[in-house]
């Protein structure tokens, strides 16, 4: 729990707000899957798959951290605690974005976050039956565009979140202002 000095001071500080905390690895391995998907291949596919559903919950991780910290800074002077979300599944996560506070592409972003999600669940559990590369490569194709679909709605959530935190940083610091050198 973080009490307000530590909230005044993430305000304050735009390199302290929630962000992807392994950003260039997950540009990495976004490249990773944009390359597996050009071989055209069932191990291609599978590899694009599980990296482009984990890039997606990795986006659902840090619009739940937008979210918190939104609320941690708007219920001044009150303390909030959050539950760590850090060893959770695909589902967990998907439940802690549907409580996060409303933000237009929420809907959209769940609906499909879970139709990503199903269509990992069948594509692995459908391993073991006969596979070939005609039959995994529209899976493969439509992970890809939701994936891509994910980011982009997560970008304009992310950047709303972001200027609210602008605002209050701007709130924070006319504050600070007025009462002078503590």
């Amino acid at each position: 729990m973080a009490d307000r000095k530590d909230i005044v001071e993430r305000i304050k500080s735009p390199n302290d707000w929630p962000s992807f905390e392994n950003a260039e690895h997950l540009d990495a391995l976004d490249e990773i899957a944009d390359n597996a998907m050009q071989r055209h291949s069932v191990d291609g596919y599978l590899a694009a798959i599980l990296i482009y559903h984990q890039l997606a919950e990795e986006t659902l991780r840090v619009l739940i951290r937008d979210s918190q910290f939104l609320i941690e800074a708007s219920i001044y002077p009150w303390k909030i605690e959050f539950p760590s979300n850090s060893r959770q599944t695909f589902g967990q996560v998907l439940e802690h974005v549907r409580r996060a506070v409303e933000f237009d592409q929420k809907r959209e972003i769940l609906a499909l976050a879970d139709e990503l999600n199903k269509i990992r669940i069948e594509f692995v559990h459908g391993l073991t039956k006969k596979t070939n590369v005609s039959d995994i490569e529209p899976c493969a194709q439509r992970t890809a565009a939701i994936a891509e679909r994910i980011h982009t709605l997560f970008d304009e959530a992310h950047d709303w979140f972001r200027l609210y935190f602008k605002d209050l940083r701007k709130e924070e610091l006319a504050v600070d202002d007025e009462e002078g050198p503590a």
